[in-house]
């Protein structure tokens, strides 16, 4: 391919982008199936079904641009989703059932300040014995991968065209290469450690697995 293709390709992407982030973010209310829409593209196709897996990976790459681009718009619905799968629900009218947690790192990786304010509430179920210990485990397992993603919102994944994925550059927040939930929610990190001296051995496995991620984190937090 010649970089006149390359250059079609990012004048296609940054109008498709911005069409549908001002049709977002005109909209009166964000449905469950518009919502499942740009959530189900964040995924892999053999995750949910919910697209081409011949596209070559430029799904999930415009539906983690929209979520930058509209994330004013989309954030209460995102927030009000990840609230209810976490408290083991399926929202109505929702297709987005299973790998909850995939679907959740997901959204970090694209927005991590959206993951913000849904953070206590998600830290605070570590300590919820209704849960049982493998749903405690489960979510330990989540916030300690959230918390050792190191600036992933900012890298381009590899596949299709470099140009194209130079494009996405402009959805791309000044976030990049900062680990945010990890320095804006500094108690993330005391609610897994807790987790090392937790009464389930279940629990504490999982803590323990993510002890060596969590330090190389820390390493990065502190520069």
């Amino acid at each position: 391919r010649g970089v006149r293709d390359d250059g079609y390709v990012v004048r296609v992407w940054d109008a498709l982008l911005g069409i549908v982030s001002s049709l977002v973010g005109e909209a009166d209310y964000i449905s469950q199936g518009l919502l499942d829409m740009v959530l189900g593209h964040l995924a892999p196709s053999s995750m949910f079904g919910s697209h081409d897996s011949r596209d070559g990976g430029m799904a999930s790459l415009f539906a983690k641009a929209l979520l930058r681009e509209s994330r004013e718009a989309l954030q209460p619905s995102v927030q009000r989703f990840i609230r209810q799968v976490m408290d083991g629900e399926t929202p109505a009218g929702s297709d987005l059932v299973g790998n909850a947690s995939q679907l959740i790192l997901l959204v970090h990786e694209a927005s991590p300040q959206m993951m913000l304010p849904v953070m206590p509430s998600i830290v605070s179920s570590l300590e919820d014995g209704r849960l049982g210990d493998a749903r405690r485990a489960e979510i330990l397992d989540l916030l300690s991968s959230m918390f050792c993603e190191s600036g992933n919102a900012g890298q381009m994944p590899a596949g299709g065209s470099n140009m194209a994925l130079r494009g996405l550059s402009s959805g791309v927040s000044e976030d990049d290469g900062v680990n945010i939930i990890a320095t804006e929610y500094p108690e993330l990190l005391d609610g897994i450690l807790q987790r090392l001296k937790d009464q389930s051995a279940q629990v504490r496995k999982v803590a323990f697995k993510h002890v060596h991620g969590i330090v190389d984190s820390l390493t990065g937090v502190a520069e």
